[in-house]
C-alpha cells in the first residue's frame, strides 16, 4: 500500500531514475520535481553501486541542489533546460529559480 508513496518520493520528487536503456541504475538521471509548497527536500536511495542522495533548498530567487553519488558512478542532472554531468561524490549546484 505504501510502495506507491515511496516510489513517488524517490522517482518523482527527488528525481532519482535511470534512462530507458539502462538496467540496475547503470545510467542514472537526476531530475527533481520542484513543488511550489516544498522549500526543502532531501532523501537517499540505495542502488546496486551504493547510495544516491539528493537534496534541494529554495531561496527567494535561487535553488541549491546537492547530489551525492557513489564511487565510480556518474549521472546526468536535469533542471529546466539545463543538463549537467555529475561526478562521484558531492555535486553542489546553484541556479536561478524557474518560475
Amino acid at each position: 500500500m505504501f510502495g506507491a508513496v515511496v516510489a513517488y518520493l524517490f522517482e518523482y520528487l527527488l528525481g532519482i531514475t535511470q534512462s530507458d536503456d539502462s538496467a540496475g541504475y547503470e545510467k542514472l538521471i537526476i531530475k527533481p520535481a520542484i513543488v511550489e509548497q516544498i522549500n526543502n527536500l532531501s532523501g537517499s536511495m540505495q542502488i546496486p553501486d551504493g547510495v544516491v542522495s539528493v537534496s534541494y533548498t529554495k531561496r527567494f530567487d535561487s535553488i541549491t541542489f546537492e547530489v551525492t553519488l557513489p564511487k565510480g558512478k556518474k549521472a546526468t542532472f536535469i533542471y529546466g533546460d539545463e543538463k549537467r554531468r555529475l561526478e562521484p561524490g558531492l555535486n553542489k549546484m546553484i541556479f536561478r529559480r524557474i518560475k
